[in-house]
This record gives C-alpha cells, structure tokens and sequence, in this order.
C-alpha cells in the first residue's frame, strides 16, 4: 500500500517533485482553515488536466478494492491529500479512513463506496456522485458539495460545518445524527420527504414547509 500511495502522490495532478512534506502539510492547514471559514476547496494556480492519467485512476482503484483492502491494516492511512482526481470513477470502493483534505473530487464517482472515517475537509467535491454511499464519522468540513449527489447516504455522525450543500441531493439521505448542520445548509439544497434530518432541524417550520413543497 505505501509503494502505490507514494506513486499517486507523485503522479497524480497538483502533486510538485519539489514539494517538501512541510509544504504539504501547509496545503492541508490551509485546507482546515478554509474549513472553519466555510469558504470551500483550497485555492491552486497551477493548471491541471481534466482528468488523472490512467495510471493513476488505476493505482487508486487497485488500492482501494474491498478485496484488497481487507488484508491492509486500518492504521495505515491511504493519503490523497490536495491531489486532483477530477471526473474519475471509484464505484463501490473501500477508501475508509482516506485523507482526502483539500483534494479537487469534481464529479467524481463514489457510487456505493465506503467512505466510512474519510477526511475531506476543504475537498471540492461539487457534482460528485456519492448515491448509496456509506460517510459514518466522515469529516466533511468546509467540504464544496455544490449539487453533489447524496441520495440514500448515510450520514451517521458525519460532519458537516461550514459545508456548501447548494443544489445537492439529499433524496432519501440519513442526517439524523449528523453534526455541523445548520437550516441554512439544509435549504440550499434539494430535499425530498424521505430525507432524514436532526430532530432540531427536521422541526424547523422553513425546513417542514420545504418538506411538504418536494
């Protein structure tokens, strides 16, 4: 697992040679701060692929197979920090535990994958497919999950402060006992009467009428 995270790290976009583990660490501050401002994916000038060479698409889908996974012990941590995986495809993965701060996910598939312990704050995950997916105790601080797909989800202690939900899709999602959120949050994106909220919330008079409108 170390010989292939070292290889996404080095081949995958926003990855520089020259790049010290200071400065790494230093993305992933910004990345926290950005979370506590609520202000969205951390900020890059250098220009970046559409998408991740195959290479790289294919390291991480062969680190991330339940199969594989399961022979790997859970305190090593797969570290795809401020790496850019737009438009890739990771359908029923196992990426538990995965550090993904201030990594650009844009349209990203994660369709049934375990992303149960994931750290993705400040990650842009805007128009990213996460139906059926498991985020128990994930952290999605700060997270950009501007019309992201979070139908059927569950969101068991999942937290979401400061969070962009704008236009995303919580059809049928598991809230209940998720942290972070706020009404605010919850009107900007599409509902539906299926989707679960904390009581606090779910009794909020705005958020009842949005409920009865879907």
């Amino acid at each position: 697992m170390q010989v292939l995270n070292v290889f996404l790290r080095r081949r995958a976009p926003g990855h520089s040679e020259a790049a010290s583990t200071a400065g790494r660490r230093g993305r992933i501050t910004v990345a926290r701060k950005a979370a506590r401002r609520g202000s969205g994916s951390v900020p890059s000038s250098t220009p970046r692929p559409e998408r991740p060479e195959a290479d790289v698409g294919c390291a991480l889908r062969v680190l991330s197979r339940p199969e594989v996974r399961k022979h790997i012990s859970p305190r090593q941590k797969l570290d795809l920090s401020v790496l850019h995986f737009e438009g890739a495809t990771f359908d029923e993965a196992d990426l538990a535990g995965a550090m993904f701060h201030g990594a650009n996910l844009t349209n990203v598939g994660l369709v049934g994958a375990n992303l149960i312990g994931s750290w993705f704050s400040g990650a842009n995950l805007s128009r990213a497919a996460l139906l059926n997916a498991d985020l128990t105790g994930a952290l999605l601080d700060g997270a950009d999950l501007t019309c992201t797909t979070l139908a059927g989800t569950n969101c068991t202690e999942t937290r979401f402060d400061g969070a962009d939900l704008t236009g995303a899709l919580l059809h049928g999602a598991d809230l209940r006992r998720a942290t972070g959120l706020t009404v605010e949050q919850v009107l900007a994106a599409r509902l539906s009467p299926a989707t679960q909220f904390p009581v606090e919330i779910a009794q909020d008079p705005r958020v009842t009428a949005r409920m009865v409108q879907s």
